[in-house]
């Protein structure tokens, strides 16, 4: 992974964290949200690498395509416009 971080954020980035997600059969789907408030400028990224074959009965990671923008998040925080967007969601 080395390579594909220092092309993103080069040496002088900031290794935030490395974290594992677990899920158990039978768990409860997780709730759609943001990771951090917006911001003009990417203050991380975010990369999700399954260790283990990932099949439908798992259910997909669900990404909401373009939240990175101000207008698409203003979007997800009305909640008069937040079902229409998760209707065009990735997953």
């Amino acid at each position: 992974l080395r390579p594909i971080y220092e092309e993103l954020v080069t040496n002088k980035g900031e290794f935030y964290e490395f974290a594992a997600i677990i899920t158990d059969p039978g768990s409860d789907r997780q709730q759609i949200h943001p990771d951090l408030p917006h911001r003009k400028d990417a203050p991380l990224y975010v990369i999700f690498l399954a260790l283990q074959d990932v099949t439908e009965k798992m259910g997909p990671t669900t990404f909401l395509l373009g939240t990175h923008t101000l207008e698409e998040r203003t979007k997800f925080d009305d909640e008069s416009k937040k079902d229409e967007q998760l209707s065009k969601a990735d997953g």
